[in-house]
């Protein structure tokens, strides 16, 4: 009996393994996704502002021309 609740425990033990690396798995993946996310947000959030900056100049240059 006693042989037999070992090995029980062992099964258990080696499912709650891989469950626990599965789980791992679909976080890292899912965090990979969000990094992949948050570089292109990144991106565009960086050429916004180059266009942005790039105004602000042309409008600076304008003002001077003006005054």
């Amino acid at each position: 009996v006693a042989h037999e609740i070992e090995d029980l425990l062992d099964r258990q033990a080696l499912a709650i393994k891989h469950e626990e690396a599965g789980t791992l798995r679909r976080f890292k993946t899912r965090l990979a996704e969000v990094e992949a996310e948050l570089a292109t947000e990144k991106g565009i959030s960086g050429a916004c502002n180059g266009e942005w900056l790039q105004r602000t100049k042309d409008m600076r240059k304008e003002l001077d021309t003006l005054q």
